[in-house]
């Protein structure tokens, strides 16, 4: 729990140090509404998609290999947090990791998100989790042998572990 706790606030503190990707970084343009700009934001080799009041985890780095997915991503060109609602597809597909802490805050797993990950032994979600949905082969081809899926989840499609 305290890992977590220590996982999530240097991610936070990386955002707010500048650890920010370019596109995040430009400028505003006169009557620009940032709210339907797409940013994107790197944190601890993860990247996070921006869009409304909404963040997505669209890419990881392949550094780590005991990865906490942050539940609120700090964007300045907001000026404030978004909270994390999903793992794009694809998003860890073939990488090297080995854990995975996916906040309550997370709804969807998207498809193929863990396929191919050989080294992937524990996928922990937290007690207050609100995922509802995991897409088609989300752990498809993992080393993933066990999964305890959250009561909240109301379809998985072809779960393939």
């Amino acid at each position: 729990m305290l890992r977590k706790k220590i996982a999530s606030t240097a991610g936070l503190i990386a955002v707010l140090l500048g650890t920010i990707s370019g596109e995040a970084m430009r400028p505003r343009g006169e009557g620009e509404d940032l709210r339907f700009s797409p940013v994107s934001v790197l944190v601890d080799e993860i990247e996070y998609r921006i869009v409304g009041d909404e963040a997505k985890v669209c890419g990881y780095r392949r550094g780590k290999r005991n990865v906490s997915v942050s539940s609120c991503v700090f964007v300045p060109a907001y000026g404030r947090c978004c909270f994390v609602t999903g793992i794009a597809e694809n998003c860890f597909r073939y990488t090297s990791v080995k854990d995975i802490v996916i906040p309550g805050t997370v709804q969807i797993l998207g498809s193929s998100c863990f396929e191919g990950c050989k080294s992937l032994t524990s996928v922990s979600f937290e007690t207050d989790s609100q995922l509802r949905r995991i897409e088609v082969r989300a752990f498809h081809r993992s080393s993933l042998k066990s999964i305890t899926i959250p009561r909240n989840v109301l379809s998985f499609l072809n779960l393939l572990i």
